[in-house]
């Protein structure tokens, strides 16, 4: 279709005289080919338009206004859109007198649609230009509102009327047209070829007082990363991060300490410590031992920031540890995750997501700032409930809201004080991207506030094992000894015996194997499965095996020929009753 984009001819005129001889702003025959195509296809110009399609007031010719809205309405219900439908709908709402004037609402759409040359194949080619057709009703709209709001404007000035004047003004800034996005700059991302021309160059390896991490970690810690230490509560985690950092400070790298956890001072006294000086002096605030410790740590670039007395956040502290190295290797250590702020942390809506917020944060530092980040983090209860591994539940789930911790850290270590010990501390990695993940042993010197790691003997887990099963064997015994009523599964014996699944049911079956329990058509019972003697040749017939009546409830019982239980025994020398509902100690 020729000349579809430039808009037909209207029999009205296209331009009225507005105030003060002005032009009114109009476009009456793009309005025209809209309301011709509403009228053939109002489906689906109503949903190409969107949010884009002109309003009702957006109409200059009150006709096509009328016309508008009846589609519109037709649309909303769902009923096909003819001109006798829309004819009969004004007509409903009383709203032909606009059209006697033009000879009545079906002449007025007949004559649109035979203006807007959309017959045929044109339709989809005048389609085309919906767009365009709604941008010009919809800016001669907002032209017209602008210039009827300056009139108003103007007539409040001259007459002095502050409340029409502000009225003007309110409609003059909302018709005004809203500016023009700037274009945003295309993101410079690297390729992959550059990527590669940058491997290895963005990091250095840190050397920790600790072999096996060093061994681990093919080295040591790389600057550019996130290490997360747990442990439970003495476990040494504090103790472990404060070591690394002042060793590294001596060797004249940047070290920032942000004390969230343990106050500033008491990381003060550590360090004080771990060069040679007294605890209790520096508590007591002994003259020589204070100076002593100023003098040593004078000339270290060594930051101690307390996040509570200075309102320090890790942003701030990450920013100025990277003024001050000025691109040379730096160490940030957080402790911990659990107490130190960030900028932008959601308080509100607990401390999962405060957590997550903290390690974005840690990251970012690692990443554009090219910090060795170390933290401590708390862990959950049921890492460290327990003294037996098998019952804790996974060091990588450990982390107590460990959502963003176990999946932001390249290397995440966990730190267990060895029971029965004050001093000794297992060490196992539970994550670790720069390498393998190697198991270790630290021992504390209280007096010195460091760790040194030592030899772990694989013997002594084995033995707390073995120590484990006997006692969890002794446990199924005197269920099944005192059960009033027969347990008739594995499962029923363990529910009685809670405490670790997999070794209850090892140890049932190593009973079962051994014949000190076994299972008959009732449930489990003490001994071996009873058989019924074979008679002697000659002989008087076998006596039946004797039963036993339970002393708290009838119902018989094998005899426990291997407990020295008999017949008609007194009740003392059953064993004390149970109490299932509580946790059986592990050792």
């Amino acid at each position: 279709m020729s000349g579809v984009a430039n808009v037909p001819a209207s029999s009205g005129p296209e331009r009225r005289r507005g105030g003060r001889g002005q032009d009114v702003p109009q476009a009456v025959a793009a309005e025209e080919c809209l309301i011709a195509l509403l009228l053939v296809a109002a489906p689906t110009v109503v949903a190409r338009l969107g949010d884009r399609a002109p309003s009702v007031a957006d109409y200059y010719d009150p006709r096509a206004q009328r016309v508008a809205k009846s589609i519109y309405a037709l649309v909303e219900d769902g009923t096909a859109v003819s001109s006798v439908a829309v004819e009969q709908h004004l007509a409903d709402e009383g709203q032909i007198d606009v059209f006697r004037a033009s000879g009545g609402i079906l002449r007025y759409c007949l004559e649109v649609q035979a203006r807007a040359p959309l017959g045929g194949a044109e339709l989809e080619e005048g389609a085309g230009h919906i767009h365009e057709w709604a941008r010009a009703v919809t800016d001669t709209a907002r032209r017209r509102r602008a210039l009827e709001a300056t009139d108003s404007l103007r007539s409040a000035l001259q007459r002095g009327d502050a409340e029409r004047e502000e009225l003007a003004r309110k409609q003059l800034a909302e018709v005004a047209p809203a500016p023009t996005p700037k274009a945003l700059p295309r993101p410079a991302w690297p390729t992959p070829a550059e990527r590669a021309l940058q491997l290895g160059l963005g990091g250095v390896r840190m050397v920790t007082p600790f072999p096996s991490l060093n061994t681990a970690c093919r080295g040591g810690v790389r600057t550019g990363t996130v290490v997360v230490i747990g442990g439970a509560p003495g476990a040494g985690k504090t103790t472990s991060v404060v070591q690394m950092g002042l060793e590294w400070a001596r060797n004249r790298v940047h070290v920032a300490i942000l004390a969230a956890d343990e106050d500033a001072d008491g990381l003060l006294i550590r360090v004080g410590q771990m060069l040679g000086l007294a605890r209790e002096n520096l508590e007591e605030g002994v003259a020589e031992s204070r100076e002593a410790l100023a003098s040593w740590i004078v000339g270290m670039p060594l930051m101690l920031v307390d996040a509570d007395e200075q309102d320090a956040s890790v942003d701030d502290v990450s920013t100025e540890l990277a003024l001050r190295a000025a691109g040379k290797p730096s160490v940030l250590v957080v402790d911990s995750i659990q107490t130190v702020r960030c900028k932008g942390a959601p308080e509100t809506e607990g401390p999962r997501a405060r957590v997550d917020a903290v390690m974005a944060t840690l990251k970012r530092a690692a990443k554009s700032q090219h910090h060795l980040v170390i933290a401590t983090c708390e862990l959950a209860r049921g890492a460290y409930r327990s003294a037996v591994a098998a019952e804790r539940i996974d060091d990588l789930a450990a982390f107590k809201e460990s959502g963003g911790v176990e999946y932001g850290a390249s290397l995440a270590l966990v730190m267990r004080s060895v029971p029965g010990t004050q001093a000794l501390i297992d060490v196992s990695i539970a994550k670790n991207r720069l390498g393998e993940k190697l198991d270790f042993r630290l021992a504390l010197d209280k007096r010195r506030a460091s760790l040194v790691e030592v030899q772990k003997l694989d013997d002594e887990d084995v033995q707390a094992n073995v120590e484990a099963m006997d006692a969890m064997k002794k446990r199924v015994l005197v269920v099944i000894t005192k059960s009033i009523e027969a347990l008739p599964s594995k499962t029923a014996v363990w529910h009685r015996c809670k405490g670790n699944k997999q070794r209850c049911l090892k140890a049932i079956f190593e009973l079962e194997q051994s014949g000190e329990i076994h299972f008959s058509d009732r449930g489990f019972r003490i001994g071996s499965l009873p058989r019924e003697p074979v008679p002697e040749p000659g002989g008087d017939s076998p006596k039946p095996v004797t039963a036993v009546t339970h002393p708290q409830k009838g119902g018989n019982r094998w005899n426990r020929g291997d407990l020295g239980q008999k017949t008609g025994a007194p009740e003392a020398s059953v064993p004390e009753p149970i109490n299932d509902d509580v946790e059986p100690e592990t050792k």
